[in-house]
């Protein structure tokens, strides 16, 4: 929440940009961790980078409306929850976890990722590489059963 809609929306492109950078490697690693077919699991990684860019642009329109009326001033203005999870199912899990963090990043707030126990490794590897472009501390992962992870 400390930087604007503009600086969230270029953070988000950035992280885009290095999944597609690394979308071999992403793919690779959804096929070898749940035996998903690796073309398909290209597709996962290009659809995931594609709701992170559709997430940036919106985040160059958001802002509060004033809203007229004949008395009063009305407006409304937007402010992040703070930290959000979100919990990532085992099947398709980079294109989940890619597209389940856009929004609340882009609303400005933090993220904790909650990987699928059968399917870790992308989410993992997406969190490694977010640390490249995001701020210390705004998406984490967490892994292990449901009922041990808090799920």
């Amino acid at each position: 929440a400390l930087r604007t809609p503009r600086q969230r929306g270029t953070m988000l492109r950035a992280l885009a940009t290095l999944m597609r950078e690394h979308t071999e490697e992403l793919a690779l690693l959804d096929a070898i961790d749940g035996g998903f077919p690796l073309p398909a699991m290209r597709d996962d990684v290009n659809w995931a980078a594609e709701v992170l860019e559709l997430m940036a642009d919106a985040a160059f329109d958001i802002g509060g409306r004033t809203i007229p009326l004949s008395a009063n001033l009305h407006y409304t203005l937007q402010q992040p929850y703070g930290v959000v999870a979100r919990i990532v199912p085992f099947n398709h899990p980079v294109l989940f976890a890619g597209s389940k963090i856009a929004a609340p990043l882009m609303a400005g707030n933090a993220v904790v990722l909650k990987a699928p126990d059968q399917t870790p490794l992308s989410a993992i590897r997406l969190a490694q590489l977010a640390r490249e472009v995001l701020p210390e501390g705004l998406f984490g992962v967490v892994t292990g059963h449901g009922a041990t992870a808090g799920a």
